[in-house]
């Protein structure tokens, strides 16, 4: 049974407008969500732990993207449970796209 706190299939705020070391602009979201189209579940978006630069594990991915105002939105699916678990007890805060 999943835990119904789970960020399983949930939808996390990825990046925003507001990010002046990445200026983004609303435009730039739609043209990201309009041109993800993952074919297979290989083309979904690695989340990794660390610097996405980096080698570091894979910990989910983005299954789906959305605009929500001046937010762009990622579906988490194929979550790691210890990720979750850590997400959940509030130890990870921090998120950059890339």
């Amino acid at each position: 049974m999943a835990d119904k706190n789970s960020i399983e299939g949930q939808w996390m705020k990825l990046a925003d407008t507001t990010n002046e070391e990445m200026p983004l602009t609303e435009d730039d979201f739609d043209d990201v969500v309009r041109n993800f189209k993952p074919e297979t579940k290989a083309d979904h978006i690695p989340v990794v732990f660390g610097r996405a630069s980096g080698d570091g594990p894979q910990i989910a991915k983005v299954s789906a993207l959305r605009r929500n105002g001046s937010a762009l939105s990622g579906k988490l699916t194929d979550v790691d449970p210890r990720f979750d678990k850590l997400f959940q007890a509030g130890k990870l805060t921090k998120r950059s796209i890339s």
